[in-house]
C-alpha cells in the first residue's frame, strides 16, 4: 500500500511541470508588462519618440551597410576564384554557369517585352 502511494506520488510528480516553465511566463509577463511602460511614455513625449525612431532608422541603415559589405566581399571573392582559375577551366565554367540560367534569362526577358 505504501509502496503504491508512493509510485503514484512520484508519477504524479513526473507529469506537473518543471520550474523552467514557470520561469519563462514570468518572464514573457515581465517583458509584456516593460514593453507597455515603454509604449506609454514614447506616446507621453513626442521628442523620445523622435529620438528611438531616428534611433532604429540609423540601426536599419548600419544593418543595410553590413548586408552590402557583405555581398560585396562575396562578388570580390567570387571574382578572384574565377580569376585565380585557369582560362580553360575559367571557360568552361562560364559556359556551364549560362547554360544553367539561360531558360530563367529567356523567361524573364520574354515577361519584359
Amino acid at each position: 500500500m505504501e509502496d503504491d502511494i508512493l509510485s503514484y506520488l512520484r508519477d504524479l510528480t513526473k507529469t506537473m511541470p518543471d520550474e523552467s516553465m514557470f520561469t519563462d511566463a514570468v518572464r514573457d509577463l515581465i517583458k509584456d508588462f516593460v514593453k507597455e511602460v515603454f509604449r506609454r511614455k514614447l506616446s507621453e513625449d513626442p521628442k523620445l519618440r523622435d529620438e528611438m525612431t531616428d534611433a532604429l532608422k540609423t540601426y536599419l541603415e548600419g544593418k543595410a551597410k553590413e548586408y552590402e559589405g557583405i555581398a560585396k566581399m562575396a562578388k570580390v571573392t567570387a571574382k578572384l576564384g574565377i580569376l585565380s582559375t585557369p582560362k580553360q577551366v575559367r571557360d568552361e565554367m562560364l559556359s556551364e554557369f549560362i547554360n544553367s540560367f539561360q531558360k530563367e534569362i529567356e523567361e524573364i526577358v520574354r515577361r519584359t517585352f
